[in-house]
């Protein structure tokens, strides 16, 4: 006998099915809701009148979010290369070498840091 498992998401508000995922955010936090076309519709129609009277905004140095990510990541790749790692061009980057990158650039930014403040006026 075969068993077959589906999975499939439905609507966070009413249970209906098919739904779409939406990201959206709010004061600064990241959020993602699971709509049927008819809510996502009024999601729509409710986000409109503030996204009209809003004004889209990008990060400190221009660069929207998922430029900055793919960067962060290409660098983490190189990085990881570096010291020896097996890492391909494309594919998703175990959890454990991205916590070994952060903590590379973590010190690496005290680094800076301390280099600046510790300069002398020559």
């Amino acid at each position: 006998m075969a068993r077959k498992t589906e999975s499939y998401l439905v609507d966070d508000f009413d249970g209906s099915k098919p739904a779409n995922t939406i990201p959206f955010s709010y004061r600064g936090a990241e959020y993602e809701i699971d709509l049927s076309e008819t809510n996502a519709r009024e999601f729509d129609k409710d986000m409109a009148r503030y996204i009209d009277a809003g004004r889209r905004v990008r990060n400190g140095r221009g660069m929207r979010r998922s430029e900055e990510r793919h960067q962060k990541l290409q660098a983490a790749r190189a990085w990881l290369r570096e010291q020896g790692y097996d890492i391909g061009k494309q594919g998703r980057i175990p959890k454990a070498w991205l916590e070994e990158f952060e903590k590379f650039e973590k010190a690496q930014g005290q680094r800076d840091d301390t280099a600046q403040t510790t300069g002398t006026d020559g």
